[in-house]
């Protein structure tokens, strides 16, 4: 029988002085029950279906990836005995404030 996997995730503020923020994206991979659920494949998809990165969660079900600039992306995670996951997200551009100045 295949399970359900849950992708927990976050959009991790990243403060930095380039003209156009980039958010680094992390979670965490779960079965239904809560349990973690290492070695699954994450890949991380513009919505136009390029692949634009992709890893393993670790041991305790973590993955990160590098900063992603704004647009709309796919998450997809697999691993076996369970059902593909695929969850669709939207990162806007961030707006920065540097000693008094913002930048978008």
């Amino acid at each position: 029988m295949r399970r359900q996997l849950i992708i927990s995730f976050f959009l991790v503020g990243l403060i930095s002085t380039a003209v156009c923020a980039q958010t680094p994206i992390e979670g965490f991979i779960r079965d239904n029950a809560g349990n973690i659920v290492a070695g699954a494949s994450v890949s991380l998809k513009r919505a136009e279906g390029t692949v634009v990165q992709q890893i393993t969660s670790d041991a305790i079900g973590k993955f990160r990836f590098a900063p992603a600039e704004a647009g709309a992306y796919t998450l997809k995670t697999e691993a076996p005995g369970f059902y593909v996951s695929n969850y669709d997200f939207v990162l806007r551009p961030r707006l920065l404030s540097i000693a008094g100045v913002s930048q978008v």
